[in-house]
This record gives C-alpha cells, sequence and structure tokens, in this order.
C-alpha cells in the first residue's frame, strides 16, 4: 500500500487499474497480428507445442530442438515454461495467432501491476508507482517483446521474478516461501536471463531488513541474527530452486549446462575483439538500450554487422552515452547512500544485475543487441524514474504549503506526454509487426546494409515469387560476409524455386562444408544435385573413361574428381583421388586436389593435413599458403591463428599482387586490430576489380564497418 499524497482514495485504488489499462491499451492492436519471425519454428512448427502427448516431454528438450533449420552447434537454450505457454494457447485455440498475442498482452498488464506494487512497497509513493507503472506500459522498446509471440519468455521471467520479490517480502509463512521458490524456479525456466532473480531476492531482503515501509531508515542497527533467522528458511528455498532449474537443464541439454556458440562478427560483432574493446563494448551496448529507451524513434528487428560496430572508445558515440549514465547512477547513488537513503544504490545495483546477463560482459552470446531482453532490466529504469518522480512530487508539496503546485502539475503533465507518446510510437511499431512482409520491409528500411535484414527480407520475396529482386538481396547478404551459413543455405533454397539448379547446388555445396550435417541443408542438396546430375551425365561418363585409359594422368584424374563434384558425389571424388594417393605422393598438385575434395565432403582436418603435405613439397606457392590459412582461420584450433598469420605474411611477401594472397592480408590485419591498414587494403583491392565484380562490393563493406 502507497501513501496517498493527498490523492483521493478512489483514484488511489483505481491507479494499478489504470496502468494496466494503459498496458492494454498500447498493445490492442495487435491483435490481428500474424505469427512473425521466431515464432514460426518455435511454434508453427513445433511438434512439441502442435503434436499430442508432449506435455512431459517439453520439459526435456532444448529450446531450439524442433527447429528444422537447428544445427548440432546451436544455441542450447531452456525455455520449457514459455514452450509450455504456446502449447496450452494452442490446445485451445489451435494456430490462430489472435490468442498468442492476447496473452501477451494480459501477461505484459501483469508485469505492469506488478511494477506498480513494487515502487509502492520500495518507495511508499502512490505518485512514484503510478508513473513507474504508466511509463512502463507505454514503453516503444517493449514492442518486440510483446509483439513477437516467443518475446512471451522475456514477459514470462519478468513476471516471475516480480512475483518472487513481492513474495519473498514477507516470508513468514511457510506457504509464502514454498511459493516464491516456486516463482524463482519458473522465471530461470522461462528464460535464461530470469536467473537475476536469485541475487535480487536477497538484495530486496537486506534492503527490507534495514529500511522501514516506504524506504525510511529503520530505528537503530539491524539485528543479523533476526535477519537471520527469518532468511534461513528462504534462502534454503532459493537453492533448492536453483538446484531444481540446473538438474532439468542438465537433462534437458544432454549432460551440458551450457555450450559456447561459435561466434563470428557477422553474429556478436565483438567476436574476436581484445578486452579493450569488449569493455568499450559493454558501455556501447549499456548506452544503445538507454537511447532506445529515452529517444525510440528507430526500432529495429536487427542490429547485425553493419548496423552496429564496437565502438574502440568510450568516448564515442553510445559507448559516451552508456559512460555518462553509468557515471549519474552511480554519482546519485553514492549521493543519498551518504545522507542515509539506501534506495538509489539498490536499484542501481538491481539495474545492473539485470543487465549483467545481456551485457555480452560475462561471456560473449549470439546476440549482441536486441531490443527485447531490455525488457526485464527496464523494470527498474522505471522505478528509477517513478522514484525521481515522488521525490520531486514530494518537495514540490513540501514548498507549496497548502497552495497548488506548479511543480507538480509540471511532473504530472510531462507524465502525460511522455505516456502519450509512448503509446502512439508504439501503436506505429506495433503495425510493423502484421505480418512477416512488413516486418522484414520495415527492418530493411532501418538497416539496409544490416545482413540479416538485407537477407530477412530478400528471402521473403523469393517465397512471395519475386526471385530477381529476392535474389539480389540475398546476394548482397553474402556479400556482406562470404562465410555466412545461413544467407549461402537461403539463397540455395532461392534459387531452387527460381529453377536455378546450378547456383543453388553451389550455394548449398558452400554451406554444407561451413556446417556440416545440417538437415535442412542436406535436403536442399539433395534436391540440387538431382536436378544438376542428369545434364553431367556425359561428361562424367567421359571423365571416367578417360581415366580408365590412362590411370596415371594426373589431368584426367583431378577432371573427374572436379566432375564428381560438379554433380555433388564429393564422397567418391575422395575415394577416387585416394585410391591413386601413392602413385602421385611426390606430386603437389595431386595433394592440393585431395586436400580441396577432403574440405568440400566435411574432412576439413584431414583436408589441412593433405594441404601439409603439398606445401612440404611446394613450399613457395602463394595459392597453398593463401588456402591453408584461411581453413586455419575458419577452424581455430590451439596454434592456428599463430600459423595462419606465419602462412598468410609469407604469401603476400611471394606474391604481394596476387589477389588472394592481398584478402589473406587484410584480413589478418583486421583479426590483429590494425582497422586502419586493413580498411586501405580492402579499398585498395576494390579499386582493382571491375564494377560488376560481387567482390568488390564485398571489399567496399568490409571496409565501410572496419573503418567505423
Amino acid at each position: 500500500m502507497c501513501v496517498r499524497e493527498s490523492y483521493p482514495r478512489a483514484f488511489a485504488r483505481l491507479c494499478p487499474l489504470i496502468c494496466a489499462l494503459l498496458a492494454v491499451l498500447c498493445y490492442a492492436n495487435t491483435l490481428g497480428n500474424d505469427f512473425c519471425d521466431d515464432d514460426l519454428p518455435i511454434i508453427v512448427q513445433n511438434p512439441l507445442v502442435t503434436q499430442p502427448g508432449q506435455w512431459g516431454a517439453l520439459w526435456l528438450q532444448d529450446y531450439w530442438h524442433a527447429d528444422p533449420l537447428a544445427t548440432p552447434y546451436r544455441d542450447l537454450l531452456y525455455r520449457p515454461l514459455a514452450v509450455l505457454s504456446y502449447r496450452l494457447n494452442h490446445a485451445i485455440g489451435g494456430l490462430n495467432p489472435s490468442p498468442y498475442h492476447a496473452v501477451n498482452i494480459v501477461l505484459h498488464a501483469l508485469v505492469t501491476v506488478l511494477v506498480y506494487r513494487l515502487t509502492c512497497r520500495l518507495t511508499g509513493s502512490l505518485t512514484a508507482a503510478l508513473v513507474a507503472g504508466s511509463i512502463f506500459a507505454v514503453l516503444p522498446i517493449h514492442t518486440e517483446a510483446v509483439n513477437n509471440v516467443v518475446g512471451r519468455a522475456e514477459l514470462l521471467a519478468a513476471a516471475f521474478t516480480l512475483l518472487a520479490l513481492e513474495l519473498f517480502a514477507r516470508p513468514r509463512r511457510p506457504l509464502t516461501v514454498a511459493g516464491g521458490a516456486l516463482c524463482v524456479l519458473a522465471a530461470c525456466c522461462s528464460k535464461e536471463s530470469g536467473v537475476v532473480v536469485l541475487p535480487l531476492v536477497p538484495l530486496l531482503a537486506w534492503y527490507q531488513h534495514v529500511t522501514r515501509w516506504g524506504g525510511r531508515p529503520a530505528p537503530g542497527r539491524p539485528d543479523a541474527s533476526g535477519l537471520a533467522a527469518r532468511w534461513i528458511p528462504a534462502g534454503a528455498s532459493l537453492v533448492l530452486a536453483a538446484v531444481v532449474y540446473l538438474v532439468l537443464r542438465f537433462v534437458a541439454l544432454g549432460g551440458a549446462l551450457y555450450q559456447p556458440v561459435t561466434l563470428t562478427k557477422t553474429i556478436n560483432v565483438l567476436a574476436d575483439a581484445p578486452t579493450w574493446e569488449r569493455v568499450c563494448g559493454a558501455f556501447q551496448l549499456w548506452g544503445l538500450y538507454w537511447a532506445k529507451t529515452l529517444w525510440p524513434q528507430v526500432l529495429c528487428l536487427d542490429y547485425s554487422i553493419l548496423a552496429v560496430s564496437p565502438a574502440g572508445s568510450l568516448l564515442k558515440g553510445h559507448a559516451l552515452i552508456g559512460l555518462v549514465v553509468f557515471a549519474l547512477l552511480l554519482a546519485w547513488s553514492v549521493t543519498k547512500w551518504r545522507r542515509g537513503e539506501r534506495l538509489p544504490a539498490v536499484l542501481t545495483v538491481a539495474l545492473l544485475l539485470s543487465y549483467l546477463p545481456v551485457s555480452n560482459t560475462v561471456l560473449l552470446i549470439k546476440t549482441y543487441f536486441a531490443e527485447r531482453v531490455w525488457y526485464l532490466p527496464s523494470i527498474w529504469v522505471a522505478v528509477i524514474v517513478g522514484q525521481w518522480a515522488g521525490a520531486l512530487t514530494q518537495r514540490a508539496v513540501a514548498r507549496a504549503v497548502g497552495r497548488p503546485s506548479a511543480m507538480r502539475t509540471a511532473i504530472g503533465a510531462l507524465a502525460a506526454l511522455a505516456v502519450v507518446a509512448g503509446l502512439a510510437r508504439s501503436w506505429i511499431r506495433n503495425t510493423e509487426w502484421r505480418n512477416e512482409g512488413t516486418l522484414y520491409a520495415s527492418a530493411y528500411r532501418d538497416h539496409p546494409n544490416a545482413i540479416r535484414s538485407v537477407l530477412l527480407y530478400g528471402d521473403w520475396l523469393t517465397r512471395n515469387g519475386r526471385y530477381q529482386d529476392g535474389i539480389a538481396l540475398m546476394r548482397r547478404s553474402i556479400q556482406i560476409d562470404l562465410g555466412f551459413t545461413d544467407a549461402h543455405r537461403m539463397l540455395g533454397a532461392a534459387y531452387l524455386r527460381a529453377g536455378d539448379a546450378d547456383m543453388a547446388f553451389q550455394h548449398l555445396q558452400i554451406a554444407d562444408v561451413q556446417i556440416p550435417g545440417h538437415p535442412r541443408t542436406q535436403r536442399l542438396l539433395d534436391n540440387a544435385r538431382r536436378a544438376v546430375a542428369a545434364p553431367a551425365r556425359g561428361a562424367l561418363t567421359e571423365a571416367r573413361e578417360a581415366v580408365a585409359r590412362n590411370p596415371d594422368d594426373l589431368d584426367a584424374l583431378i577432371r573427374l574428381a572436379d566432375e564428381l563434384t560438379g554433380v555433388g558425389e564429393l564422397d567418391a571424388a575422395v575415394t577416387q583421388l585416394a585410391q591413386v594417393q601413392t602413385r602421385f605422393a611426390d606430386v603437389s598438385a595431386f595433394h592440393h586436389r585431395l586436400a580441396v575434395a577432403l574440405v568440400m565432403a566435411n574432412r576439413r582436418d584431414e583436408g589441412i593435413a593433405s594441404y601439409r603435405r603439398a606445401l612440404d613439397l611446394e613450399p613457395d606457392n602463394a595459392d597453398l599458403l593463401v588456402e591453408l590459412a584461411m581453413l586455419l582461420l575458419d577452424r581455430r584450433a590451439d596454434g592456428d591463428l599463430p600459423e595462419a598469420r606465419t602462412l598468410g605474411e609469407r604469401a603476400f611477401r611471394l606474391a604481394p599482387t596476387d589477389l588472394k594472397a592481398r584478402l589473406c592480408r587484410a584480413e589478418l590485419l583486421a583479426l590483429d586490430n590494425r582497422r586502419a591498414e586493413a580498411a586501405a587494403m580492402f579499398r585498395a583491392i576494390a579499386a582493382d576489380l571491375p564494377e560488376e565484380s560481387e567482390l568488390k562490393r564485398t571489399c567496399q563493406l568490409r571496409a565501410e564497418w572496419l573503418e567505423r
């Protein structure tokens, strides 16, 4: 309960309802939206959601297990409660998207009311609670979490975190403690970021023990023994909830608690970044979240490479914003602490704890920046704003001495203006989530060079019959990153739809080499292989006959390997070459072609060994040096990076004008964080290439990114 601060009693009772209604109103126009983006693999195509008899199985599978695009190297996530909620939705309304969106709206309204109650309990101010709840309800940065049905994981994690804090606020009854422990377990099982509830509970328990209701300091010194006696059962229940969660996660993830994701700068721009850049990146990310919260002019699904770049300095862009915000919060906390007020410090610590799992400081995650993950941390942002508003209002009322307060009126007007602005911006953003076409078109409009925006919009265009426009965009995504496996796979599928089997086969082969064993790639590759095999039978037969006539003809053997590779018979190409390995043991060209065949057949380690044998025979072959260096850069095993640097430098000394040697040199410079030199080399390479070359655009984009 909050102090009414001279508000009418009826208005005070309506305040939580006002906050809830604002939350519902903010997203009322999402009820007609379709499933979008990750909703399709996680809900529509997920047998754990749509097939009968899966109520127990969903607790024993990782989140992406049923995704048809999943790989053995997928991000191992465990969110059974979110999947359970989708299954309940399906049991009631099938695959009609409206009920799913309605549940998300209700959950957002529930979280908003819980934010109101939390602010009441911490500040004792009705004004603070009303401002916090109203602002939280309409923050436009929340639109991704609420619009995207699978954003429900964020909503559930936040709701159960706040319910746990509510229940543990008075741990006197066993049922209350048990309920709080269940909420802790539920928060963790909703999304990984829900684990922040574990440190938040003792943090607020300590604050509650050293203060009275409403945040006033408690008289005398805190009784440590009293705190221990009161919180031993609650602490034990927290530990039990954490243990149960870890056991469930360990079983569901096949004997692992966490699997590090193989990251590139396409996935996370801090991949391979030095320590200083990682520090700058944490502040940059922090500043970016605050900027999107306070000035949400551009809201987008995608913040991949070329949409964001590492700051490199604390005095650049969003890193500077993050540093300033951090300094202000720290100064506010220290100043108030010296005056005996503990709440500012508690709120700052709670905000930092909630931000920590997505900050890329403890470990790099698959998503560098995403608006949806700010949902839980923004709870504390709203409480901080509410606390400021409440403190200013109380000061204004005290100075008014019975007269109407102009400051109080101004604060109310500013809060109302912020709410109206948030509502308007959220409604506009909600319309962009109408379906995949509107969503991907808006992402491409806002970030036309972001690799995922380009790829997703291009894929949507090809799936809707606009092959020329869609394929052109998807090829641009490969220009941004030649090693982007998803782009090669999706482009291969697009070429198949367009009837170009040769181009489809080419890109699907690349995707299969980069990530072996991907089920979707294998199915598409089989289709492409059948489509290209028939026209190539004559050439393949001729190549076989040439080898049969003269088994010692290396050129004929290599031609046969090329023909077999061209129709997708990669294992046959390797077998054909391996059968005569002893005959050509002293020929560098043979080992080179065998190495290529092994790599294409997804036997990379054997291919690297064959490259080394070829180099032993021809140590000054720049092509061999470059190709082996790039393979080592891709593998990244112990000792691979130093060896790749040595090979690349040697190739460049031997052939300083060779295109592949120059490209390898530029990539090594970028890896060593010598960005200016790398960008200059990429630009020099681009200047020497013809205008119609796709590699020219790739080098230009690489230089642009490095120069940022």
